[in-house]
């Protein structure tokens, strides 16, 4: 039992913290420390800050990938399943994958697009058809 100073106990030594990803300071665990870098720039970059946009391309190589290759619903899980559009907006992604059925993500000519779909024609930041960073969408059909 460790010797009590002053009615204190000393402080635990990172080596005799028994559960440290719930209980020690995150200086104590450094792949805690990771994990926090990468989701504040994946944060960062979902906001469209240009910071996380930088990395944005870097965060998709880090990300897991479900069978179809495809971040969007593995590696970066977006809530509510309205904002899915923003993975088109920031990662480039054209597809998300529900199962073994892809739906298409961004701007589409369809004439029954989702109404809850708030991202699919801009990214929210900037005028319709145009992303953040200037270039146009451009949507066709062809019958």
């Amino acid at each position: 039992m460790p010797e009590v100073h002053g009615g204190l106990q000393p402080r635990s030594t990172p080596d005799r913290v028994v559960s440290p990803i719930l209980t020690a300071p995150s200086r104590h665990v450094p792949h805690l420390q990771l994990a926090d870098l990468v989701t504040a720039a994946t944060t960062a970059a979902i906001a469209r800050q240009p910071s996380g946009m930088k990395l944005a391309k870097q965060l998709k190589e880090l990300a897991r990938t479900n069978a179809h290759g495809l971040v969007s619903g593995a590696g970066v899980v977006l809530w509510p399943p309205d904002l899915v559009d923003l993975h088109y907006w920031v990662f480039g992604e054209t597809h998300y994958a529900r199962g073994s059925t892809g739906h298409p993500l961004g701007p589409s000519a369809a004439p029954f697009s989702q109404p809850a779909r708030i991202y699919q024609h801009n990214d929210g930041l900037s005028e319709p058809g145009q992303a953040a960073n200037g270039s146009t969408s451009t949507t066709s059909s062809s019958v």
